[in-house]
């Protein structure tokens, strides 16, 4: 913005200087020449009405130029700003192809219906259709290949700031108004983006990510902890604990999150409870098994051998014959009524999970009525998560100026959408500044196609190519 404001002040110092050498010439070669001088103006006495229809004449067609060149001015900067406001020092993304459907929403209506239907198949299900838009809808980029990446582009002299980041869409409802957006946009940032990329309040205050508050997120592990920590506090206060099946549910669905075992409170699982899973539990019976822990859990679960238990031959064997899957627990396990448990639990001891903060963009803000203060709903599948309103932003990332845009820290995001260690959107900044950096964006392009392939599938093609019976058809090709 400021190289805007620069450029219009030298266009202006620019004008009024010609101008005056103008002037300083007229009034010289008049001093100089006085016959020549008279010669030139007897005509404004002599023909007064041609003279002020000429001079009107100038005028109007000056200012009908100056109009046009002014318009178009006007226009370019308008746009520019905003595209500025929206983006920041952001220049290049690599991302999932939806992010560009979303981009292009307004003018694309096959690009509409897919989003609609992408965030149909989010509100409908369970943590199943969750994990499954997750891990197939919106695919992820690891941590190590997101430093590689980072790596690989910092070392071009054109590339000043690389950074991870997830686009996600959601549901938005401001619960202070009840008003509401069928289709809004998660855009989660690490620390270091508002000095890499910028950051601004709506009354142009820098903002930092760290300000932000947690929210709760991993729903599983806040309540595998509630519910064991309600389960004493019933005990001693009186009260009713979580039932079994819920606190089966929240341990089940943390497992097949990531969470790793010694990281939940010990928990225990009766037989019945899993039957009301729909696990078959005949062969665990046959057994003599009665009870199952998280590790024994994990282990029946098929998650990795350092996630589980060493059990003895004759457990692991009727684990092994147990017809059930992750698959099959994943439609088993209900973010809603997770949630309706966890309020309930809360209710009786006066309270509820604690509100993570948000930076709303200046468009959701408009549309929802919402200003700093007021709670927004967040959905992840069909649980709504409440965060507070910290501020309203301009640069809220790529999409913010044809989306409502709810900007939360990466972490944060990372455990509420099960994404733990891992991105789905790389955000390249250019050397310069916000528009300085256009004049590489095509050659920065190109170089950034060839760094986001996959090495190891690059080397395979690579391979498969450079095979003798391969080559000849390549070539006839």
């Amino acid at each position: 913005m400021n190289t805007l404001s620069n450029l219009a002040a030298g266009s202006v110092l620019f004008m009024i200087g010609a101008l005056s050498a103008i002037l300083i010439v007229l009034v010289v070669l008049s001093a100089r020449n006085p016959v020549l001088a008279k010669i030139g103006l007897r005509n404004l006495v002599r023909r007064p009405t041609q003279a002020v229809l000429i001079v009107l004449g100038l005028t109007l067609s000056t200012i009908i130029i100056i109009s046009a060149f002014g318009t178009g001015d006007t226009l370019s900067y308008s746009v520019r700003r905003q595209a500025v406001a929206a983006y920041g020092e952001v220049d290049e993304i690599i991302g999932p192809s939806l992010i560009a459907k979303l981009a292009n929403i307004d003018n694309d209506a096959e690009a509409m219906a897919e989003v609609e239907a992408t965030v149909g198949d989010l509100t409908s299900g369970g943590l199943g259709t969750v994990l499954a838009l997750v891990q197939g809808g919106l695919p992820s980029i690891e941590g190590a290949r997101l430093e590689q990446l980072r790596a690989e582009a910092e070392a071009d002299p054109q590339i000043d700031g690389v950074s991870g980041a997830i686009l996600f869409p959601t549901i938005l409802r401001n619960a202070s108004t009840g008003a509401g957006e069928p289709l809004g946009i998660i855009y989660a940032v690490d620390d270091q983006y508002p000095e890499t990329f910028g950051l601004l309040s709506a009354d142009g205050e820098p903002l930092q990510m760290t300000a932000l508050q947690p929210g709760i997120g991993n729903i599983f592990v806040q309540a595998s902890n509630l519910f064991s920590v309600a389960s004493g506090a019933a005990a001693n206060l009186g009260g009713d604990g979580a039932s079994p099946v819920m606190q089966a549910m929240a341990g089940i669905g943390a497992l097949l999150t990531g969470v790793a075992v010694g990281d939940l409170p010990s928990l225990s699982i009766d037989l019945a409870t899993l039957e009301q899973l729909g696990v078959d539990t005949t062969p665990l019976k046959d057994a003599g098994i009665e009870t199952l822990d998280l590790p024994t859990l994990a282990k029946l679960l098929g998650l990795p051998e350092e996630s589980g238990a060493q059990l003895s031959a004759s457990v692991d064997d009727a684990l092994g014959q147990v017809s059930t899957s992750a698959n099959d627990l994943l439609k088993a396990v209900n973010l809603n009524t997770l949630s309706g448990e966890i309020d309930r639990v809360l209710a009786q001891y006066g309270l509820q999970l604690r509100q993570g903060d948000i930076y709303l963009s200046r468009m959701a803000a408009d549309r929802m009525g919402a200003s700093a203060g007021d709670v927004v709903e967040v959905f992840v599948g069909p649980l709504p998560v409440r965060f507070r309103v910290r501020a309203v932003v301009d640069q809220a990332g790529p999409l913010s100026a044809v989306l409502p845009v709810v900007m939360m820290p990466l972490s944060e995001a990372q455990n509420l959408l099960f994404m733990q260690d891992r991105v789905n959107t790389v955000l390249v900044s250019n050397a310069g500044d916000a528009l300085e950096g256009l004049q590489y964006t095509a050659e920065v392009t190109e170089r950034l196609n060839v760094l986001a392939l996959d090495p190891d599938a690059s080397d395979r093609i690579a391979a498969l190519l450079a095979r003798p019976d391969v080559a000849p058809l390549v070539e006839a090709g």
